[in-house]
């Protein structure tokens, strides 16, 4: 259904439809009239359950001085709730409220939320995905849309290749605006701050017409602050559009030669590029972030990450891979491979992954298992 009706748009062969897909992350929630009243409900279900019955009185009080509030509130109890933090909450009040508690979820926690009630209640928080991921062929657009629109959220989609088969050049100059995007995006992890500078040192100049945008004007124009993931612009304090970061700086004045070869072979060295990440309880039973791991798939196989995604622990090629499937808690494979005692996450030749991607997961091994099988 994706394939059919987006792959014209963007003049995709026939033969290639299957090697695209659509991906997905679950956007912001809209802002609206009611947006000062959920964050009242949201900040005391968090810290002071017994003032939520108060909530319409301050709405009234403090709606034209919203930021007054908050900052007198941080205050006495601390920062807003994290979309973590909230989730947490509304898995354990769905559980309780049963469907009344699913209402206030986004159409990805109701997901979430109905697997989970069919486990029994388990106490356990599922991982929040941090990277987009790719929809199988068999989802209506429209339905993601209609839930999300009814949670007052809205997915944020992409259409993009998803499958690069053996021999490959995934650093084509055709691949290559896509692992730009991934990289400015945070879907290929870059860990060290000079790789990064130089990364986006290269793409700042290319998008300001091969000279390196040194001043406030020519950084704003060519949306300088777009460039850069989201952990990077972080860990650099930016706060303005046009703002300087002296690494970037010092990384444009070296630049000479050919810059996609430079940019490429930086790519080349990150683990994470041309990888779809999916992500899973480490334990059973953890409510720390930190156990929540990560699984790259691509050509090779499936490759198991930390939270941070700093690098690969264990690896399961498609070629040793027997079996795999998925439930509606878990994706499964069954792996053959001579030395049992490597396998990290299980000694023996069942790995689960705990996850509430599961479908999604087993489309990607799918379409991976039969494009090496010769299927395009």
């Amino acid at each position: 259904v994706i394939q059919d009706t987006l792959a014209p748009i963007g003049n995709i062969d026939e033969t290639e439809e299957n090697v695209w897909g659509v991906y997905v992350i679950d956007g912001p929630q809209k802002p609206d009239a009611n947006d000062l009243k959920r964050r009242l409900i949201n900040f005391y279900r968090k810290y002071n359950p017994e003032k939520l019955k108060y909530v319409d009185s301050y709405v009234k009080i403090w709606a034209d001085n919203t930021e007054a509030l908050f900052g007198t509130l941080e205050k006495k109890y601390g920062p807003e709730p994290t979309p973590e933090e909230l989730d947490a909450l509304e898995v354990r009040e769905g559980a309780k409220n049963n469907l009344l508690g699913r209402l206030k979820m986004s159409v990805i926690k109701v997901h979430e939320v109905t697997k989970r009630l069919r486990m029994g209640g388990e106490a356990v928080r599922p991982p929040t995905a941090k990277t987009p991921w790719p929809l199988p062929y068999w989802v209506f657009l429209g339905d993601v849309y209609a839930a999300m629109a009814r949670q007052k959220r809205q997915p944020i989609l992409s259409f993009k290749r998803k499958l690069y088969a053996e021999g490959e050049n995934i650093f084509s100059k055709e691949n290559l605006p896509q692992l730009k995007a991934e990289v400015a995006s945070g879907e290929i992890n870059v860990t060290n701050e000079a790789d990064i500078g130089l990364l986006t040192a290269i793409t700042m100049t290319q998008a300001n017409g091969g000279k390196f945008p040194s001043t406030s004007k020519e950084r704003t124009r060519v949306g300088a602050v777009s460039m850069i993931p989201h952990i990077w612009k972080e860990k650099w304090n930016l706060k303005r559009p046009d703002q300087n970061i002296e690494v970037v700086e010092q990384a444009a004045q070296g630049l000479k030669g050919d810059l996609d070869k430079i940019y490429v072979d930086v790519l080349k060295g990150l683990p994470t590029t041309g990888m779809s990440f999916f992500y899973f309880n480490k334990s059973n039973y953890t409510t720390n972030e930190k156990e929540y791991w990560a699984c790259g798939v691509d050509r090779k196989g499936l490759h198991i990450f930390d939270a941070d995604r700093n690098g690969i622990l264990e690896t399961y090629g498609f070629r040793e891979i027997k079996e795999f499937g998925a439930a509606d808690s878990f994706f499964w494979i069954e792996v053959v491979r001579a030395n049992k005692n490597k396998n990290i996450l299980n000694p023996g030749q069942k790995v689960y992954l705990k996850t509430f991607q599961a479908w999604d997961m087993m489309a990607l091994v799918y379409d991976y298992t039969h494009l090496l099988a010769g299927a395009t």
